[in-house]
């Protein structure tokens, strides 16, 4: 008996062509939104505003980043600030501590903020 084999379908949103700002959606048959990578283009690169994406920031399930170089996580910060809210994998420990820095800071943004709202 053979088992249907559900493949993902690959969009590539960046580095396609091109050197920099690696970004490339998969989506697979049961639903669920992977991005890898979410990088920085430079130079002549095109990049592909989040709004013009086939699914929206907030749809994407995972973040998968291959690794810390800012061609491949430069965009992580901007993805957060319009919507994205799931789960973050990163298979090399400096995309983690790189990430845990972005939220540090997003976190102290948010704390000085409602610290002036209050004043």
């Amino acid at each position: 008996m053979c088992e249907k084999i559900l493949l993902s379908e690959i969009k590539h949103l960046g580095a396609k062509g091109c050197v920099t700002g690696s970004c490339h959606l998969l989506q697979r048959p049961n639903g669920v939104n992977i991005l890898v990578d979410c990088g920085k283009a430079y130079g002549n690169d095109p990049e592909i505003p989040f709004d013009k994406f086939p699914v929206s920031p907030g749809d994407i399930d995972y973040l998968f980043l291959t690794h810390a170089y800012i061609d491949h996580i430069g965009r992580v910060s901007d993805l957060i600030d319009t919507g994205f809210r799931r789960e973050i994998i990163g298979i090399i420990a400096g995309a983690i501590v790189i990430l845990e820095k972005i939220f540090w800071n997003f976190w102290r943004q948010e704390k000085k903020a409602q610290e002036d709202i209050q004043r």
